[in-house]
Parts: structure tokens; C-alpha cells; sequence
């Protein structure tokens, strides 16, 4: 697995290839993660037939002599690029990459995954500039695909698929996983959360609402809150926002506009960057998820794996068609629509997301039918 960084808890696709790779070895799979560019250590650090952790400071050329070794110590079948086009180059392009990949893995069959493809830039009312950068940045993962010549390429989510078809990049569908485990739910915890929030707010008084990670500011969190206050007031409950995770600094900026709008019946509570052990207590406890992706790209968002790994009913402000994520978990999506009074009061929960272990199962028959 190659990826850019894999600093524990501080590059979600190194953890991502951590895990998968992790996944692969209960399999009896042999498998090894190489972090060709990583923003969290000076030096190389390595873990044999494990981990290759090489800092960004080292020139290329090095780092590339590095993962050789390793690479040919490790004698893989497969290569798989974990590819996110800015985990390898400061302005995301993707046009040195094949020179520098096949130099590592000449002899195996490629694989990739597209957690991330080039920037949004095809509306109309997207800058100039934001349109020729998102048109070179195409052209440069255009020029990888072709010069590496993947046997199987994996996307997050059903708009990725067609994008990339339109560069003939045939890629098969597969969302990304939670990697925050279900921990044992201790039932007071709710109560310490709330009481911490309200000392006189019961638990059967309140609904929370979690944000967890990035809180995007191109949405329009306004009218959520008014119709979340309205809901609440009409049930006789105090509305209750937690973010928690690691924000951004616009979404710390929406985060306090959120704060400056809210009703009276609102209280917001800012938790940050947590354990996951936490974090699964947090999303345990909470009624509602809240996630800020656009609804087309949820399989991208780690954040909403996380909460329907949970079984936590996901609001989903940002409406620009199906998910693709199958009924059992779209189920347990709401929509800011007519039916939001409706399903904040009769919620259903999300069933069946897609674990580590499922995606693994998939890629590896996927990958041993290349091999047979």
C-alpha cells in the first residue's frame, strides 16, 4: 500500500492504509504500507516487512531508492496507490507520479484507490483560475492512469465513477470505512454530556447533534438550525451541537456563525480532536448525525462512515442527489426537506455499512481473480 503520510491519527488515508493492510494479514495476506511523503517525522523510520515511513523533507530520489528495498524485501503481487492527488505534491498534481512509482513497483500488477480527484471547477460560477487548475489537475491523473496502467482502480462514491469515466478511468465503486471501532456504550455517559452542556437539562429533554471532523462552510446551516429549533420547540426539547474531531479554520468560522444564529432552545459544545474510544461514546450517545458533504460523495466521508457504523440517523443538509450507498443505509439519511419534522421525530437507523474487513474480502477476490 503507498500512500502519502501515516502519522496515527493525523493522515485519515495513511490510517485508511494501515488498516486495510492490517485486514489483509488476518486474511493470511501478507501486506506492508510504504508513506512516501510524510509531513510527520525528519527522518526514515521502518518497521521491516511492515511499515516505511519517509519524511517529505527527503529528496525524491532517495525516498524512491528507500521504497525499492523495500518493496523488492517485500516481493508483492500487488502494488496499490492510495491517491490523494495533494498527499504527494503541494499543488496536487499527479504528472510526476508514474516516473516515480514504476521505479518502485516495475514488476507487480497496480492497483489504485481515488480517495480524492482533481478539484471542483466545472460550474459556472466557479472562478477562472479554480477552472484552469481543476482542467490541469484532470489532465495530470489522466496522464498517471495511462502511464501506470492500473489492472483494477477503486473509487469512494458513484460521482468519482463517472468523473473518472470521463477520462477513461474505469473505476469500481467502493465507500470508505469507518476507522473509529464500536466501543461497549456506557449509558452514562449521555448523562455526564449533557449535564456538562445543562446541569438542569435531563437527558430526555435534549437531542443532540454531532459534527464530527471538517465542517464545510458552503452550506447554507441557517435554515438547519431554525428548522431544528422549530422541531424542538414544538417536542418540548433543548437542541444540543457538538462538534468534535479536527476542524479546519473555516469551519471554525462556521462554527461560531452556528453559535451567533442559534435559538434560544440551542447550545453548542466544542470537543475537538478526541481518543476513539471518545468519539464512539459521543456518537453513541448523540440522536443525530450531521455530516456536510454533499450527499453524492457520503462514501468519500470517513466522518459519515463512522456515524452510520454507529447507527446514528445522519442529516444530511446538502441534497445534490443519490448517494448510492444502498437502502439499509440510506435509510437512516434525512434530508432538509418536507419529510425533516417527520424523520427528526420517527427516525430510522442505518444498517449494514461496509466494515474493513468487507472491503478487504472484496478487494482480495477482486484481486485474486487477476493472479488466477
Amino acid at each position: 500500500m503507498l500512500c502519502g503520510g501515516a502519522e496515527p491519527g493525523h493522515d485519515g488515508v495513511g490510517d485508511y492504509s494501515i488498516l486495510i493492510a492490517a485486514e489483509f494479514e488476518s486474511l493470511g495476506h501478507p501486506a506492508a504500507v510504504v508513506a512516501l511523503n510524510d509531513k510527520g517525522l525528519q527522518y526514515p523510520r521502518e518497521i521491516p516487512h511492515r511499515l516505511l515511513r519517509l519524511p517529505q523533507s527527503m529528496q525524491w530520489s532517495q525516498k524512491i531508492a528507500l521504497a525499492n528495498g523495500f518493496v523488492k524485501s517485500f516481493d508483492p503481487n500487488w502494488v496499490s496507490l492510495q491517491f490523494v492527488s495533494y498527499g504527494f505534491h503541494s499543488r496536487g498534481l499527479a504528472f510526476s507520479i508514474p516516473s516515480r512509482l514504476q521505479a518502485i513497483g516495475s514488476n507487480q500488477m497496480w492497483h489504485i484507490m481515488f480517495h480524492e480527484i482533481w478539484i471542483y471547477g466545472e460550474t459556472v460560477d466557479s472562478s477562472l483560475s479554480r477552472r484552469i487548475f481543476s482542467a490541469v489537475q484532470k489532465l495530470s491523473i489522466a496522464h498517471m492512469a495511462k502511464k501506470l496502467r492500473f489492472r483494477l482502480a477503486h473509487t469512494s462514491n458513484e460521482s468519482y465513477v463517472k468523473k473518472l469515466g470521463g477520462i477513461g478511468v474505469s473505476a469500481v465503486c467502493q465507500p470508505v470505512f469507518s476507522n473509529i471501532p464500536v466501543c461497549e456504550w456506557d449509558s452514562d455517559f449521555r448523562v455526564c454530556l449533557i449535564r456538562k452542556i445543562n446541569p438542569r437539562l435531563s437527558s430526555l429533554n435534549a437531542w443532540i447533534f454531532v459534527f464530527f471532523g471538517t465542517i464545510h462552510p458552503c452550506w447554507d446551516f441557517g435554515i438547519l438550525l431554525q428548522r431544528i429549533s422549530a422541531e424542538a420547540g414544538v417536542s418540548g426539547k433543548k437542541a444540543i451541537f457538538i462538534s468534535i474531531g479536527k476542524n479546519p479554520p473555516s469551519g471554525d468560522v462556521t462554527w461560531r456563525k452556528m453559535q451567533a444564529c442559534g435559538a434560544a432552545n440551542c447550545e453548542f459544545l466544542k470537543l475537538g480532536e478526541l481518543s476513539a474510544k471518545e468519539v464512539s461514546q459521543i456518537l453513541g450517545s448523540a440522536d443525530f448525525g450531521v455530516a456536510t458533504t454533499p450527499s453524492t460523495l457520503l462514501g468519500k466521508s470517513g466522518s459519515f462512515a463512522a456515524m452510520a457504523t454507529h447507527g446514528l440517523p445522519v442529516i444530511v443538509p446538502r441534497n445534490d442527489g443519490s448517494p448510492g450507498l444502498g437502502a439499509s443505509v440510506e435509510q437512516g439519511i434525512i434530508l432538509v426537506n418536507e419529510m425533516f419534522g417527520k424523520k427528526l421525530l420517527h427516525p430510522i437507523r442505518p444498517t449494514g455499512y461496509p466494515g474493513p474487513r468487507d472491503v478487504v474480502s472484496c478487494w482480495a477476490r477482486q484481486f485474486e481473480s487477476f493472479c488466477e
